[in-house]
């Protein structure tokens, strides 16, 4: 149908305001001569993504209003799938949800969520083709990695192959800052650790020396007895010494183990 049909057509519908077939001839006609519909048309990840929406064979099932708030959300549809497409490999796309998901026929949600888009940034992993994008919202989609960041190979410098690998073939979209930020956090704990272990250490070399001390203290009282008061032999001196050194020695073994 040209445009000129299309023209008598609407205002055929304008005479008969009751007349639902006329309704729905005229409105769909108006939507698919209308440009954004064509541009839409045009692009073939586009018709991909909202396809099932926007055939003709679809557009003949809708109702009347339906199809009066399709007419409405078709401006706001190409600017909407361009910014999800973008924001798949730089933007907000690993922060979407189900409930996120927008109807192509509510302009309003449409328009609301293509401006949150346009506010996220960064860098993201993904495996998601453009046409694909509307899968971002199934609950299956994996937008973040979580304690699987784990399971990445140890001071990895290629974090696209690493996640593909990790995925095995399920569709994700992964933000860089949230691989940034694993990756701090996990740095700390390991430094916290060290820290912590030789701390540790610190303190089992500080217990020791003071054991060897005290030790050495002990093993010399029967000399400083012998010294000052003369009343044990020198021979009873020195057992007495080896004595104390035999037991020292068991003691620091046992408590080694």
């Amino acid at each position: 149908m040209n445009n000129k049909s299309a023209k008598l057509l609407s205002i055929l519908s304008g005479c008969k305001p009751d007349d639902e077939y006329l309704a729905k001839q005229s409105l769909m006609n108006s939507i698919v001569h209308s440009v954004e519909y064509q541009a839409l048309l045009r692009r073939s990840s586009f018709i991909k993504a909202c396809g099932s929406v926007l055939k003709a064979g679809a557009l003949a099932t809708y109702s009347v209003e339906e199809l009066k708030n399709l007419k409405k959300a078709v401006p706001a549809i190409e600017d909407f799938l361009q910014n999800l497409m973008y924001s798949l490999k730089n933007g907000a796309c690993p922060r979407l949800r189900e409930e996120d998901r927008p109807s192509f026929f509510i302009r309003d949600e449409l328009e609301r969520l293509t401006k949150r888009l346009e506010n996220g940034d960064g860098k993201n992993y993904t495996n998601i083709a453009p046409e694909d994008c509307m899968c971002i919202f199934e609950p299956d989609t994996v937008k973040e990695l979580g304690d699987k960041f784990l399971e990445l190979p140890a001071n990895c410098d290629d974090y696209e192959t690493a996640i593909a690998n990790l995925m095995h073939g399920k569709k994700y979209c992964i933000s860089q800052k949230e691989i940034i930020k694993a990756e701090e956090d996990y740095q700390a704990q390991v430094e916290n650790y060290l820290e912590k272990a030789q701390s540790g250490k610190n303190r089992v070399f500080s217990f020791r020396l003071l054991r060897f001390a005290v030790m050495a203290m002990f093993v010399f009282i029967p000399w400083w007895i012998g010294r000052l008061y003369g009343n044990i032999s020198s021979d009873w001196t020195i057992i007495s010494m080896v004595g104390i050194i035999v037991v020292a020695i068991a003691c620091w073994i046992w408590r080694e183990k």
